[in-house]
């Protein structure tokens, strides 16, 4: 293997692992230096505060969804399968547009494309794309 490359790739996983590169100028790396998936979820918009201290969920929930996620409650997405993940905004890609739309839908069941990445065993997606259900 030719060294520089070896090298460029040593320096860009150090600084990745600094939080000093992002994912996207990595060609959309995750954590452990694999190709970043897009994935499509489909679930349940949650405020992460009132999900994770109370379970609170569901369309009995909606309204304090969105008074929550409006007033900066982190954003999450509960699918069909019991897991929950935060949803983060897609900045590098001008896509933040989406997750301030997903802030509104607190509660409802959205289709969500974006990157998946895992941290410290955290589940989470980079929105590109949300729409209603």
């Amino acid at each position: 293997m030719n060294k520089r490359i070896l090298l460029a790739g040593l320096t860009a996983l150090c600084l990745a692992g600094a939080g000093l590169v992002h994912a996207d100028d990595m060609g959309a790396m995750d954590m452990k230096g694999a190709p970043a998936k897009t994935v499509t979820l489909v679930g349940e918009v949650l405020d992460m505060d009132c999900f994770m201290n109370e379970g609170a969920h569901g369309a009995k929930h909606r309204d304090c969804a969105v008074m929550c996620l409006n007033n900066g409650s982190p954003v999450g997405l509960l699918t069909d399968d019991g897991k929950a993940y935060f949803l983060t905004a897609n900045e590098s890609k001008g896509k933040m547009k989406f997750y301030d739309r997903v802030r509104d839908m607190g509660g409802q069941r959205v289709k969500i494309t974006g990157v998946m990445q895992d941290r410290a065993g955290t589940h989470c997606l980079r929105i590109d794309d949300a729409e209603k259900q």
